[in-house]
């Protein structure tokens, strides 16, 4: 060739030329898939004249190993390269040759062979064939799924699925991963589980039952329903139905019913069906001793009698109503108790109350003697009704000798049941060392508390001798703060009460959640500073950072309140919305305080700092103190990989050329192209991407149904991963919040 050119430039021109001649007008291959081929094709020239020239393919798969032309004839040797090609695929181009006999194209076409996969039905060409071995084979399909053969089905239109094939299959054998592929390819519908019982009823059974639940399966594919029992009379052949238990499209389920661990009355239990696609539960309700509580609904109207003229008392006692209404309600309570049983000792007992309060003392008197040899006899009521009944005698006497007798007999059965406060209140009202000695009432009310009473009588009590004196709240206990809290929903607590509160609250080393209601009620009554102090002080004891405490936070800040780490708080526990908006502005002052050094969290740095950055107009000095913190700040967060919606829009806004170098370029470019998956599942562990044109996947953690992912161009599939590595495309909702355009940004860093 350099011997045509040098003659060319030296001015030797050869005007009689002849022509070149092909063994074909077209190179044509059929190759195999990844396998590469070999061929020649000879070239002829004009006789008795030498040929030469140079010979080159216009696709650089196909190599011509004989790249020069010599004499008159030639044979050209080429290999074709398939690499990277899919059956179906067509490969055209050209053979170049320019020679002294002129310049020519010879064309060549390289077809990729479309093997099919051979299964029972068939060959499977396409992902409809597959789908139909599926519902007719679903063991064969599962095999064939995970066999190497299969990645040839993806040709044509169905080469858009082969990265979603290439993530699903990742995880071998796995069925439900089959499952989700079909399902996301629209290939088949979830199937539907339908239980024939919503609910099971059983009575009065006795040892162990046998039950059975059928279920009809709505559908073909993968089948595999955990059980979960709820109840520990239950009991479950089996924890997982598989195929091999449906009958067809009919599982019989059975389980059993041990009586011996059932108690009187309703016992409540349930057995749950799910897998990653359904769940549903049947609550199973069983019933002992049905012919005793037949008597229930008697028995519960007693008690809500009783518990109606308790919360009449109560009112009553907290000066909520006077005393006509009280009386009034409480005769009209005690009459429907006479109707409903007229010969319970208990309710006849409060009839005579009633009527020596309402001075009626000769009728009252009348009922006690009317059933003093019942309430004497009568064991069902035991010590308590009869000390109750020599109570009530004590205030139809009033003389002292009598009142002392009774007093002697109730703290000698007292001693031989002290925990029953019943019989403890009616002792304070008759002792003379309780009744004279508040510091004692006080040690008897707490003693009760101590064995498990949770009276509100009790707390009535306790309280009324808080309101007269304050200085028995000494220490913030278990029973001062349950009579604190008491007080505080009924809104009972006293100006005094609250002072002593709040000064308490301050001795506290730890965070205690009734302490805390307590002082928000307080801070309702009254807003003072100090009582928001103690609720913010807290708080932060607590470590709290939730919208509530922020509420808190937010209202110290306002008041400029002085307490340490309060403004580190309020920055912890401050959040935006979906669009990045706070739910306020920030205080002037919590941005002087950090304006020289912050040691946040860098999320709450990056709200602390874009704020800044948009209101740097409303703060100019302000923003050039931050300034260079910002960009240390941006800096860190870029080399450590960090993003988030309020660091893509500081990126975004204050990340610069200087910024960037060759040690941090690459990570600019992943945090500028990260995005935010948000997941609607705590099941879900992990975001697995699989790019069309990188043979690895990518794998990034859920934390708190939230992974920050990079994601390059468009060709990817996303995929969620649980704890046994089992994949969803489609199943489990998600959704994609990109948080920046990278834009021009993306140029910083293509120098490096």
């Amino acid at each position: 060739m350099k011997k045509i050119v040098d003659k060319i430039l030296n001015g030797q021109f050869e005007y009689d030329r002849g022509t070149l001649a092909f063994s074909a007008e077209r190179i044509e291959l059929t190759i195999k898939p990844g396998e590469d081929a070999e061929g020649s094709f000879t070239v002829q020239g004009p006789k008795n004249r030498p040929v030469e020239g140079q010979i080159s393919s216009t696709e650089l798969r196909m190599e011509v190993l004989t790249p020069d032309l010599a004499g008159s004839i030639d044979d050209i040797s080429y290999r074709f390269h398939s690499e990277g090609l899919s059956g179906g695929d067509v490969l055209q181009g050209n053979f170049r040759i320019i020679s002294n006999q002129g310049e020519y194209l010879l064309p060549f076409v390289v077809t990729v062979e479309t093997q099919h996969i051979e299964s029972s039905l068939g060959d499977i060409r396409n992902l409809f064939h597959f789908a139909n071995l599926a519902k007719t084979n679903w063991d064969e399909a599962v095999r064939l799924f995970y066999s190497p053969e299969f990645i040839r089905i993806f040709t044509g239109n169905e080469r858009q699925h082969e990265s979603l094939y290439r993530g699903l299959s990742a995880e071998k054998n796995s069925e439900q991963n089959v499952e989700e592929f079909l399902l996301a390819v629209n290939k088949k519908q979830k199937i539907e589980y339908i239980p024939d019982q919503t609910e099971i009823h059983v009575d009065n059974s006795v040892g162990v039952t046998e039950h059975t639940i059928t279920i009809t399966r709505n559908g073909w594919g993968y089948s595999a329903l955990s059980v979960e029992t709820d109840g520990d009379f239950l009991n479950t052949e089996k924890n997982v139905l598989t195929e091999a238990d449906f009958d067809g499209n009919t599982c019989y389920f059975h389980f059993s019913l041990d009586s011996d661990r059932l108690h009187d009355g309703n016992n409540f239990g349930s057995i749950l069906f799910h897998n990653a696609y359904s769940s549903f539960r049947i609550p199973v309700y069983a019933t002992m001793n049905c012919d005793y509580w037949n008597d229930m609904p008697m028995y519960k109207e007693k008690k809500r009698l009783v518990t109606e003229m308790m919360k009449q008392y109560i009112s009553f006692r907290s000066k909520k109503i006077n005393s006509r209404v009280w009386l009034s309600e409480t005769g009209k309570i005690i009459a429907r108790m006479n109707a409903l049983d007229g010969a319970d000792l208990e309710f006849r007992l409060y009839q005579a109350q009633y009527l020596i309060t309402a001075a009626r003392v000769n009728e009252g008197e009348w009922i006690l003697q009317q059933i003093r040899p019942q309430i004497e006899d009568c064991h069902e009521g035991g010590d308590t009704l009869y000390c109750y009944y020599l109570y009530l005698t004590s205030l139809c006497s009033r003389e002292e000798s009598y009142i002392n007798e009774v007093s002697s007999k109730i703290e000698d059965i007292f001693h031989s049941n002290p925990d029953n406060w019943r019989i403890a209140w009616l002792l304070q009202y008759l002792s003379e060392s309780y009744a004279g000695s508040v510091s004692h009432r006080w040690i008897m009310l707490e003693g009760q508390y101590a064995a498990q009473c949770r009276s509100p009588i009790l707390y009535l009590d306790a309280l009324h001798m808080l309101a007269q004196n304050v200085t028995l709240l000494t220490h913030l206990g278990e029973f001062e703060l349950a009579v604190l809290e008491f007080s505080a929903r009924r809104k009972l607590l006293t100006a005094p009460m609250m002072e002593q509160i709040v000064y308490l609250s301050a001795r506290e080393k730890r965070y205690n959640r009734h302490l805390y209601h307590i002082l928000v009620s307080c801070y309702a009554i009254r807003a003072q500073d100090d009582t928001l102090e103690a609720i913010c002080s807290q708080l932060i004891k607590n470590e709290q950072t939730d919208a509530e405490a922020f509420t808190w936070y937010a209202k110290g800040v306002d008041r400029q309140l002085r307490i340490t780490r309060l403004y580190e708080y309020y920055m912890m526990s401050i959040s935006t919305d979906e669009e990045g908006r706070l739910p306020c502005e920030i205080s002037r002052m919590v941005l002087m305080y950090f304006s020289y050094q912050s040691s946040l969290d860098y999320r709450q740095n990056a709200i602390l700092y874009r704020y800044m950055y948009e209101n740097r107009d409303t703060y100019p000095e302000l923003f050039e103190t931050y300034r260079p913190q910002i960009e240390n700040f941006l800096l860190n967060q870029v080399t450590k990989g960090h993003t988030s919606r309020e660091l893509g829009f500081l990126y975004q806004n204050m990340l610069s050329r200087q910024m960037v170098d060759a040690q941090n370029a690459s990570m600019v470019l992943s945090v500028l192209y990260t995005s935010q998956i948000c997941v609607d599942s705590d099941d879900m562990t992990d975001v697995v991407v699989v790019y069309d044109k990188c043979q690895n996947e990518m794998r990034y953690p859920i934390i708190a149904r939230t992974a920050f992912v990079p994601l390059y161009g468009s060709e990817y599939t996303v995929l969620l991963a649980d704890r046994e590595n089992h994949r969803f495309a489609v199943t489990v909702p998600f959704h994609t919040i990109k948080l920046m355009i990278p834009g021009h940004l993306s140029q910083l860093a293509i120098p490096y």
